[in-house]
């Protein structure tokens, strides 16, 4: 899924200029960001209060610091971290 685009438009602009660097990251609607689950062949969603808060974490961690991201890490130990 890397290679593919995934921006969405947020009335005339998009979230962000580029594509989402997470290796985790899914898809993500106007309050939903959609990533794997913890548990393979799932999926989490992260529920946003608000569409602002939403594009402020896809910004900043979806597109960007994706290593600082708590869920992303939970899926990195889930998978590659024996307990």
């Amino acid at each position: 899924m890397r290679g593919r685009k995934r921006k969405t438009k947020t009335g005339n602009r998009t979230l962000c200029d580029r594509e989402a660097q997470c290796p985790y990251f899914q898809f993500h609607t106007r309050m939903y960001i959609v990533c794997e689950g913890v548990i393979p062949d799932t999926k989490g969603e992260i529920l946003f209060g608000s569409q602002e808060q939403k594009e402020l974490h896809y910004r900043v961690f979806c597109c960007g610091r994706w290593t600082y991201c708590e869920r992303a890490r939970a899926i990195y130990h889930s998978k590659y971290q024996e307990e």
